[in-house]
């Protein structure tokens, strides 16, 4: 069986067959991603930039490049001595889903001004509704 880590771990081999299965450049790719160093429920967005550690990120930048957006969901640092992989992999507290929901709504609501690329209003927008 895989594990998840290992699959995850290789997210840029399957984003590079869809990109060149639909002729898509690299810049025009979105990445959703989750962001420990970013406080459960913020959102940050950037284009390019390093993947900070971050072993899906870094499957993907080998395969395709930086040259693409990255949309970075915050679920803050783990809690009660959990390890990192433990607090990306567990369940959602009651809470914690509430909050999931929140941002994936308002993403959703300000996903015409992503794909316009123009980032800073997008962050603004979705971060501004908490």
């Amino acid at each position: 069986a895989i594990k998840p880590l290992t699959f995850m771990n290789s997210s840029g081999i399957c984003i590079k067959e869809l990109i060149e299965y639909f002729k898509i450049e690299s810049k025009d790719v979105f990445v959703f991603h989750d962001d420990m160093d970013i406080d459960s429920g913020k959102v940050k967005v950037k284009f390019g930039g390093s993947n900070a550690g971050h072993n899906g990120i870094e499957s993907i930048d080998k395969n395709i490049g930086k040259h693409y957006t990255r949309i970075r969901i915050g679920i803050g640092h783990p809690k009660n001595n959990s390890t990192g992989v433990n607090h990306v992999l567990d369940n959602f507290s009651h809470d914690e889903k509430q909050t999931v929901e929140e941002v994936t709504n308002n993403i959703i609501e300000s996903l015409s001004i992503l794909i316009k690329k123009d980032l800073d209003l997008f962050s603004s927008k979705v971060n501004q509704k908490q």
